[in-house]
């Protein structure tokens, strides 16, 4: 009877942890910064530490080794089942990772979406092309997470300013999700790609 208190006591815990948002805040003025958030935790992404140079490299390194070994096994797979047989694999892997963005983009919700641009050059006429590109880039990107996403409040502007000699942006994004909301999904995913990663290894091993 004890231990079952204990399992029901850890299962609650872990759900009501489940039903802390995950913060995302991403920021440019003068350089870019990123912010992951979580109750008492912030992991700051970017911009990068002074102390991270060194993991960082190591990282690389790690990275490196990995990647040849993908690209031999890439390889392998290739000559095992041909390019459309390859191709086959990458395509049901981009449905996953389609399939499971759009789930967890459903559940995400813009808390502030602040977009101040001033797009100035010294010539006027590139001041227009920049002003036209810049609003194509901006609004359409805004549009799509407005669409994607529910959000709660935001805020775009896109201005030419013909005296100015430089461009200026103010730019703050941030967005939640429950992580309730991620486990399904990313369950979902993670045994879909297993099962395809499992297909390729039984060919590459005949």
């Amino acid at each position: 009877m004890t231990a079952l208190i204990v399992i029901l006591c850890i299962f609650l815990f872990v759900f009501l942890l489940l039903l802390f948002p995950i913060q995302v805040s991403a920021t440019f003025e003068t350089e870019l910064g990123l912010k992951v958030r979580y109750l008492l935790i912030c992991y700051t992404v970017l911009p990068e530490q002074p102390g991270k140079k060194a993991k960082q490299e190591k990282k690389e390194i790690k990275e490196n080794e990995e990647e040849h070994e993908t690209k031999s096994k890439i390889r392998e797979i290739i000559e095992q089942k041909g390019l459309s047989g390859f191709l086959n694999i990458l395509r049901e892997f981009a449905s996953i990772a389609a399939g499971t963005a759009k789930k967890l983009f459903s559940h995400m919700v813009i808390d502030r979406l602040y977009a101040d641009v001033v797009v100035s050059d010294e010539d006027a006429a590139q001041t227009a092309l920049l002003y036209g590109g810049a609003c194509a880039a901006l609004c359409g990107a805004a549009g799509i997470l407005l669409n994607t996403m529910k959000y709660r409040q935001y805020h775009i502007s896109v201005v030419p300013d013909f005296q100015a000699k430089q461009s200026a942006v103010n730019f703050d994004f941030r967005v939640h999700i429950l992580p309730v909301f991620l486990v399904g999904p990313l369950l979902s995913a993670l045994f879909r790609s297993l099962k395809i990663m499992k297909s390729a290894a039984r060919v590459s091993n005949k």
